[in-house]
């Protein structure tokens, strides 16, 4: 049965709060035809898939990280998840052709992402955030879809020392062609892509009273960048004790 949301915001959209799911660890190897399928599209709409971080013990999906290093047409470093879609994701009904996806980072192309580099949470937390949310849905028997935001923790935290940062929204992965946004397996399954921005608190919270588009209007407003930086300015300025300007 789909997850019944705990509350509305707002602006209406329904509120999730995920709790532990007890049960047994599910062993799982790669899903071929997923990993073949998000490969070909990966490199057919993005460019060569330099390097695969590879999971070593994997319970309910297998999930790898594919890695595209900068290129003229993307100066940035890419990291696509592979293996979120080998299971359908437990949405609600009326969306159950977004019961399959895929997750994209956008990190700058100076960004460290050698195994040594990962002792750094610094360095680390937005590929364990990529990790994290490509398992969501199947830890908590939920779905995540295009507008969703996803705080780290409740109240929502710092993912690290180095970053205000606490939350993530996904949206269309419009960096790329818009060919990009969705692929097909050979058994016909329809993969979604959504490219994860990392959200300050604020942020987070005028999304939920005011919707994912009007937060999107606030990020274009100065200029936000999809391609991930810790320290960036915060589209929803804090309000200061005093009311009055000097």
């Amino acid at each position: 049965m789909p997850q019944e949301p705990e509350d509305y915001s707002q602006a209406g959209n329904p509120i999730y709060r995920h709790k532990s799911q007890e049960s047994e660890f599910e062993p799982a190897v790669g899903n071929e035809e997923v990993f073949e399928s998000v490969q070909r599209h990966v490199e057919a709409h993005i460019g060569p898939i330099e390097n695969v971080y590879h999971e070593l013990i994997s319970d309910k999906v297998h999930l790898d990280v594919l890695f595209c290093p900068p290129s003229e047409a993307f100066p940035f470093n890419t990291l696509i998840s592979c293996g979120m879609s080998s299971r359908p994701m437990n949405a609600p009904e009326g969306a159950e052709h977004l019961q399959y996806g895929e997750l994209v980072l956008a990190l700058p192309p100076e960004w460290p992402l050698n195994q040594e580099d990962f002792k750094e949470e610094s360095n680390y937390w937005p590929i364990r955030w990529l990790k994290t949310l490509a398992r969501l849905p199947h830890d908590y028997s939920t779905w995540i879809s295009y507008g969703h935001t996803i705080p780290n923790g409740d109240p929502p935290e710092p993912f690290d020392s180095s970053t205000g940062l606490s939350g993530w929204i996904l949206l269309s992965p419009f960096l790329f062609p818009e060919e990009f946004s969705e692929s097909t397996t050979a058994s016909g399954h329809k993969l979604h892509y959504y490219l994860m921005l990392p959200l300050y608190t604020e942020e987070m919270q005028y999304k939920l009273d005011y919707g994912a588009d009007a937060l999107a209007d606030k990020l274009a407003d100065i200029n936000i960048s999809p391609v991930i930086d810790p320290k960036r300015k915060n589209a929803i300025k804090k309000r200061g004790i005093w009311p009055f300007k000097k």
